[in-house]
């Protein structure tokens, strides 16, 4: 190989690197996005893996990261880097986030969105937040997952048992010294409709009670019918709060597989649920393709399937012809637009 065959292999070794470096920070970009989703959460960061733009009829799975106690803020420019801290928005924020996962042959590149809470927040402000990043985002409803960290392990316990509808929008979680008082009621909800459950705690942990995760692992594992999968636990044989270094760190695996790739493994059929804004409301249950009805007089648009409307024991079905909408007004009447 002579001089000039060297130094053109060299260039184009050198424009490799750079492309491929150029590649990863692309997938490394994490947005903030101040938006007020409801009376508690008035932004999130964004991370949109590589290709989601260019190729828009993809669908991406979801994770939903929720931070701790010490995290909370308002939402603003000033507050919203403290969900940086930990977990994945960390990792995202240091370029340390795998571009994909690739669990049994199948890549998969999963949105991450990481909001701000100003207080702790409700099973109520959990779902309104999914819903309006169902509504935003290219989101695979079939896999959408939630983990947090002490309170927000905490938050992802009662979130995803709050009830049936929510349990089942679920694909899986991850609750990382989840700080709630375990239910045998909410143990039996995800129990009874198999959600996973990977959880982890630190042995001797001075904030949250490892007996949290024990307890809540026996609830569901113990249940009149046993969840497929059983739920899983991990504790780490260490003392301190601090058990999220080592959940979600992508080179800790456990069966081969880190909790992301863990969680990618499930999938749900996809079913969206709303229930109205009072006790009394229509449960409207629908199976369709694409929309969900966050609240009264909105339009939305059903691909294929039935509706059916519960009330009081009422129960009304209709069959939606394709490419139709329907509406739910004030007073819960259901106008279908053909």
């Amino acid at each position: 190989m002579n001089y000039l065959e060297r130094c053109s292999r060299l260039a184009a070794l050198i424009l490799l690197s750079v492309c491929l470096l150029s590649s990863t920070g692309q997938a490394q970009v994490q947005t903030p996005r101040y938006t007020k989703v409801n009376l508690n959460c008035n932004g999130f960061y964004e991370y949109l893996p590589s290709g989601y733009a260019s190729n828009p009829m993809q669908k991406f799975p979801l994770i939903v990261f929720v931070h701790g106690l010490g995290e909370l803020g308002d939402g603003s420019a000033a507050k919203l880097p403290l969900v940086l801290r930990n977990g994945p928005p960390k990792l995202i924020n240091n370029k340390s986030w795998p571009d994909s996962f690739t669990v049994n042959g199948q890549w998969h590149k999963p949105i991450v969105i990481s909001p701000q809470f100003i207080k702790w927040p409700t099973p109520g402000d959990m779902d309104t937040l999914v819903n309006h990043l169902m509504a935003t985002y290219k989101v695979d409803r079939s896999r959408i997952y939630v983990t947090g960290l002490s309170m927000g392990g905490g938050v992802t316990w009662n979130y995803a048992s709050n009830s049936a509808a929510v349990c089942r929008k679920i694909a899986a979680i991850v609750p990382v010294c989840g700080a709630t008082t375990p239910s045998t009621a909410r143990g039996a909800t995800m129990a009874k409709h198999n959600l996973p459950v990977w959880a982890t705690h630190n042995q001797t942990d001075p904030t949250v009670p490892v007996s949290n995760t024990d307890n809540y692992v026996s609830y569901i594992n113990g249940a009149a019918v046993p969840p497929n999968p059983l739920a899983r636990k991990t504790i780490f044989p260490v003392s301190g709060h601090d058990a999220w270094s080592n959940t979600y760190n992508p080179s800790y695996r456990e069966n081969g597989k880190n909790v992301y790739e863990w969680m990618l493994q499930f999938s749900r059929e996809f079913n969206s649920t709303w229930i109205g804004g009072t006790a009394t409301a229509w449960d409207n249950n629908a199976n369709w393709s694409e929309g969900i009805v966050p609240d009264a007089n909105t339009n939305v648009i059903i691909n294929s399937g039935n509706v059916i409307m519960r009330r009081n024991g009422e129960v009304k079905s209709l069959t939606v012809a394709p490419g139709a909408s329907f509406r739910v007004d004030a007073g819960y009447k259901l106008n279908i637009i053909q």
